[in-house]
């Protein structure tokens, strides 16, 4: 499974250049977290009207409202996914109202897409104003956000605790080896990467492989560029007979706007919503690229505060929770802000490479 975005990342012309380009240029400035590829909801507003068989907002709303009405619109076509929507199309208004909010002409190329520069909590004037300078040069229509410090959760549901560590996290699900039959129980590397686990103070198994986040060296800044990205977060714990698995089959391609379900074991059964792609992003002092952004769902008519204020966000505890799309392993939770978004890691990039790091051929059961 890979998030929508990845597949315009690696896809369309231009756009990874364009992103690793406002990479490096804030590369050294230290009030930068994270940077993350999401879409332009001027652009996705228009081509759901489109897709819905009317037409885009420019033409018959008058421009600039078009956010204005977006709770109409929102009553005509719903609150899809954007799986459907068509990536080619462009729209003038678009265009006009992009560039009325963002001060100037950007490539019309990337109109679907926006990219979000999260900026630390700690942040001072002088960093949060250089951020906002490579956000207004930038090509793609570029926004600077403010959000907490995301950290990681510690911790099919159950909770798993680290012996060595004293660490908890969640039980997610099961991958075999097909090669040697052997049976894994799955976790986060950052709960504990040795030893054993046990579950309600009975013996699960010990860890057999492990991987945890790989921390950034001193002085070093996180960027897609700096060397010390962490693509893996993984411990697969030794189970001689694992219980049903959660899912059958790996998730295809997940975009915006999809429902994602996860059975945590401190935050339970939850549903999220897919958001941005995370191109990267410090978290617990180590570089993350790739994973995929979870936020509250929207609810209808209603504000997106009140799903925000309503929604459990993952809670420590909740490290190695799967994500489900449908009945599909779509990623597993390695990180939360345990407010506004969590953060997963797409499940078959976690078991590629974790087939290449422990030369296993990992399959779910």
């Amino acid at each position: 499974m890979a998030h929508r975005l990845q597949q315009e990342m690696n896809e369309r012309d231009g756009l990874r250049e364009v992103v690793h380009g406002l990479s490096e240029r804030v590369a050294r400035n230290s009030g930068k977290m994270g940077l993350l590829l999401d879409l332009n909801p001027f652009w996705r507003l228009a081509a759901r009207l489109v897709a819905a068989g009317l037409k885009p907002y420019g033409e018959w709303l008058g421009w600039p409202h078009p956010l204005g009405w977006s709770t109409l619109t929102g009553e005509l076509v719903g609150l899809e996914s954007a799986a459907h929507l068509d990536f080619e199309y462009r729209s003038p208004s678009v265009e006009e109202v992009t560039e009325f909010v963002g001060g100037r002409p950007r490539n019309a190329s990337f109109q679907p897409f926006l990219l979000r520069l999260v900026a630390s909590p700690a942040a001072t004037q002088e960093e949060r104003e250089g951020l906002i300078g490579a956000a207004r040069d930038c090509e793609i229509l570029t926004v600077v956000n403010a959000y907490p410090e995301v950290r990681h959760v510690f911790g099919p549901g159950s909770e798993l605790t680290s012996v060595v560590t004293g660490r908890s996290g969640t039980l997610g699900g099961y991958l075999k080896d097909d090669v040697t039959g052997d049976h894994f129980a799955v976790t986060c590397g950052h709960v504990s990467a040795s030893g054993d686990f046990t579950s309600s103070g009975n013996h699960v198994g010990p860890v057999k492989e492990a991987v945890a986040p790989t921390p950034l060296p001193g002085g070093t800044r996180c960027h897609a560029r700096c060397g010390s990205v962490t693509e893996i977060d993984i411990a697969l714990v030794g189970v001689g007979s694992p219980s049903t698995n959660v899912a059958g089959n790996i998730a295809g391609i997940v975009c915006n706007g999809d429902l994602l379900t996860m059975d945590g074991a401190r935050s339970g059964k939850q549903t999220y919503e897919v958001g941005g792609l995370v191109i990267e992003h410090e978290i617990g002092g180590a570089c993350w690229a790739g994973l995929i952004q979870l936020h509250a769902r929207r609810t209808g008519l209603l504000p997106v505060s009140l799903g925000v204020a309503m929604a459990t966000m993952p809670q420590d505890g909740d490290s190695g929770a799967w994500v489900l799309n449908g009945s599909e392993w779509a990623g597993m939770v390695v990180a939360s802000d345990k407010s506004m978004f969590g953060y997963a890691i797409a499940a078959d990039t976690l078991v590629k490479h974790a087939n290449q790091k422990f030369g296993r051929n990992l399959l779910l059961c």
